[in-house]
């Protein structure tokens, strides 16, 4: 009887819940096969059996577990059955299948910090051997602990200092009390994430959102609160917590007005690996303040804005927009910070309208700060100014308007760098404001500078504009000229750039006048006024009105200027050949002495005798001495304005006639009557009013003053019975010319006696008769006629002799007489021709 024993090895197994396990019992000592069989599960397909073969000796019977069905601690049986000897007895083991867990505890960290991950084994009978390898299989040995086995369970960890990128560890559990059993891993993730700690620089009082952007994480996201360090009441009422998308989740913070520079933190804890630990990251919140470098301009002024910022961290970013929206990138200066202050400067040209530029402020050392509006106003004013032309030492004011002003400007005025004090601010009225400054004495062109300051900003730049004010002098030249003489009275003004309006008044515009403004040339213009001789009858003034064309509210200058109107009376004379004489023009209703010359028909001007004369009473009688005139002639007298020498001199023709006189006297024997004459030769038509009178002056009454014939005129004076010698005067003045001398003109009849020397004497005697002529003043002519008339033969003259008597004889001889006879002796007076012969029985 053989007895064959064998032995009989349970394998049980420690694995991890869920996983396939396979415990076995192994048979020795056999020399064939043996039946294994196992109890202690519910056949099914989680459950497979192997009896094994034999080989060498040993025998191996298997139960296969499959996954689902590994999940707790389980002893099943092993029982060995002979099949040959079917008498013996089976044998059976307990072979134990313990199931352990193993919780992976993988970390949601943010980067760089440190954390611990774990793998906690439970259920385990006996300490377990825990390894740990990296993402490349490779073993990690630093920070590795496999725990400490107590009640079942042991927690394996690993610390990871500084965390970097995601990482993949593995957890390798090895069973200390079944050290056949497999090893088991379990993966154990380091999940690291980023924190954007996105804080704000903002402009105080714009309020700001500051927000953590937390990225690479996980899609169960992450729970963020926040809190400020210093105040106790919640502020997550203000907290998004955000949603994870592809960027990841960001939560934010609104604040609302807040000045305070504060340091926020934001705490981040993983939704998804609650055990992580939790970040804090600091979010800053800072403010700074901006000011508005508001200006205001004149119209058309490139001038510069600013925005100072004040209480940045640092530099900031700083860009302008136009009222429009359009970017400014031209003549912007962007300062850097000087100790608390940055400014930023850009020039701007100003249009007519008020404009709002804005200045964009950014922080640079938290670009994700929304940009700070500051809205910067360009106000514009305009300033109008008069230029102005004035009449030289006349007051004059300049003005300068400011419009479109909401607030009242300071104005001055200043000449150079000189300001003056003699303006008037004026004051703010609706949107305007006038100032005004008053030049009481100009003289000579200036430029006076009209300075604006703004009143709502008064750092903008002074405007400075300039207003010209040009001085004229005026040059009125009156006339003076004759009576009924038409003139031109004109207005010269000098010292101008332009053309000026020159106009007159003082009349009734009609065909009698006659104006122009003249023509503009090199500084001078002369405007003249043209007054029709019709209208030159009295003193008349009358204005000259100056006006500028360009400066049109300047005031306009007046000038008065005179027409004066003066008489001439040209005294022409008529005169007898020979008579010293003088011409006259006599000159009447001026107002200072004139200037008269003299000059003859071929306009040579007469010095000698000439005179002017004296002024007195607005009249004056200007002469002109002929010395001995023999011949009719013409002079000019020419009257020249003394108070306005450039008038139209007055031209007169003063004549001097000559007329001869020759006078016949008479003698005629005592008792005869006389004829004595006066003839007038080359007289003017008008003749002359000629006059006799005695020696006594006293006037004959038989004279004639004759008529003009020819030129001629002969007066005579009858003398009825002359008896004694008499002078008489014949007296001539012209009748055309009654200023003209009177002629005198001494006419002599001289009274003679005859006493005849009769002869009585016997026939045939030769006798002489004799006329004795007495009283004579020169020789007669005597002769002797018969008593037919007929003229007789034997007279003798005879001579004046020392007694004034003539003694003339007549012999008749013998033959002749023989009866009475008459003879007549006939006397011619030497001295007077003309005189009638005087017979003498």
């Amino acid at each position: 009887v053989s007895l064959n024993t064998y032995s009989l090895v349970a394998a049980g197994k420690e694995v991890m819940a869920g996983s396939e396990a396979t415990v076995s019992c192994t048979v020795t000592g056999i020399n064939e096969a043996m039946d294994i069989t196992w109890t202690g599960f519910v056949a099914g397909v989680n459950y497979q059996v192997t009896s094994g073969a034999l080989v060498g000796g040993s025998q191996t019977g298997t139960l296969s577990v499959q996954a689902d069905a590994v999940t707790e601690d389980v002893e099943y049986t092993c029982t060995v059955s002979s099949i040959q000897n079917a008498d013996s007895t089976p044998h059976s083991v307990i072979v134990p299948l313990h199931v352990y867990t193993v919780t992976p505890q993988s970390r949601e960290v943010i980067s760089g910090s440190s954390t611990t991950l774990s793998c906690v084994v439970e259920d385990v009978t006996q300490a377990v051997i825990v390894t740990w390898t990296d993402q490349q299989r490779d073993r990690v040995t630093e920070g590795v602990s496999s725990g400490t086995y107590e009640d079942t369970t042991q927690t394996a960890t690993l610390v990871v200092d500084s965390a970097g990128l995601d990482e993949v560890y593995t957890c390798t559990v090895t069973s200390g009390q079944f050290t056949n059993s497999p090893l088991f891993e379990t993966v154990v993730n380091l999940y690291v994430y980023e924190v954007a700690a996105m804080g704000k620089e903002v402009k105080a009082g714009a309020g700001a959102t500051l927000s953590c952007k937390i990225t690479n994480i996980q899609t169960s996201g992450v729970s963020v609160s926040w809190s400020n360090g210093r105040e106790t009441s919640d502020i997550n009422d203000g907290v998004t917590q955000g949603e994870v998308d592809a960027d990841g989740q960001v939560t934010t913070l609104v604040l609302a007005d807040n000045s305070d520079h504060l340091t926020f933190t934001c705490q981040v804890k993983s939704l998804g690996y609650p055990e992580s630990e939790s970040s804090s990251s600091e979010v800053f919140y800072y403010t700074f303040e901006v000011e508005a470098g508001d200006r205001e301009v004149k119209t058309g002024t490139p001038t510069t804005l600013s925005c100072v910022v004040k209480g940045a961290t640092e530099t900031v970013t700083v860009e302008w927009s136009d009222s429009n929206g359009g970017t400014i990138t031209n003549d912007v200066v962007v300062g850097s910070q000087e100790g608390d202050l940055q400014t930023t400067t850009v020039v701007v040209v100003s249009d007519d309208e008020d404009e709002v530029y804005t200045c964009f402020v950014t922080s640079v050392r938290f670009p994700e700060s929304p940009r700070q509006e500051t809205q910067v106003k360009l106000n514009v004013y305009g300033v109008t100014v008069t230029n102005k032309d004035a009449y030289t030492g006349k007051s004059t004011d300049l003005s300068c308007t400011i419009s479109d002003l909401t607030t009242a400007p300071t104005i001055s005025w200043k000449h150079g760098s000189t300001v003056l004090s003699a303006s008037d601010e004026g004051s703010l009225v609706g949107s305007t404001q006038t100032s005004t400054l008053t030049v009481d004495d100009p003289s000579g062109d200036k430029d006076y500078t009209c300075v604006v300051t703004s009143g709502e900003f008064p750092a903008s730049a002074a405007s400075e504009t300039g207003v010209s004010l040009n001085t004229y002098s005026t040059n009125p030249v009156g006339a003076e000229v004759m009576f009924l003489t038409a003139s031109t009275i004109s207005c010269t003004i000098t010292d101008i750039t332009e053309a000026m309006t020159i106009t007159w008044t003082g009349f009734e515009a009609g065909q009698f006048f006659d104006q122009s403004p003249g023509s503009y040339d090199s500084g001078s213009q002369t405007g003249t006024l043209s007054v029709a001789s019709a209208k030159v009858t009295a003193d008349a003034t009358y204005t000259c009105i100056i006006t500028s064309t360009v400066h049109t509210q300047s005031a306009p200058s007046a000038q008065v200027v005179s027409l004066n109107v003066f008489v001439v009376t040209p005294i022409s004379v008529e005169v007898s050949s020979g008579t010293t004489t003088t011409l006259s023009c006599t000159v009447g209703d001026t107002t200072e002495a004139a200037t008269v010359t003299w000059s003859n028909s071929d306009s040579d001007v007469i010095t000698t005798g000439a005179s002017s004369g004296d002024y007195a009473s607005n009249s004056q009688e200007a002469t002109l001495v002929l010395l001995d005139p023999t011949a009719d002639a013409r002079y000019t007298c020419t009257v020249t304005s003394g108070q306005f020498p450039g008038s139209e001199p007055a031209v007169f023709t003063v004549s001097v006639f000559v007329y001869g006189v020759e006078v016949s006297g008479r003698e005629v024997k005592v008792g005869a009557s006389a004829t004595l004459s006066c003839i007038i030769d080359s007289l003017q038509s008008a003749g002359a009013t000629i006059t006799w009178s005695n020696a006594d002056g006293t006037s004959p009454s038989t004279q004639d003053e004759g008529t003009v014939t020819g030129g001629q005129q002969v007066s005579t004076l009858t003398i009825d019975e002359a008896s004694v010698d008499s002078v008489y005067t014949c007296h001539a003045t012209s009748k055309a010319h009654t200023e003209s001398q009177m002629t005198s003109v001494d006419v002599t009849l001289s009274v003679f006696d005859v006493e005849p020397g009769h002869s009585e004497v016997k026939t045939g005697t030769e006798t002489t008769l004799s006329c004795i002529i007495k009283g004579i003043t020169q020789t007669a002519s005597v002769s002797w006629l018969d008593s037919n008339g007929e003229g007789v033969s034997g007279s003798v003259q005879g001579t004046l002799n020392q007694e004034l008597e003539q003694t003339s004889t007549l012999t008749i001889g013998s033959t002749a007489v023989f009866s009475d006879s008459e003879y007549i002796c006939r006397v011619h007076s030497g001295q007077f021709p003309d005189s009638a012969l005087i017979p003498l029985l």
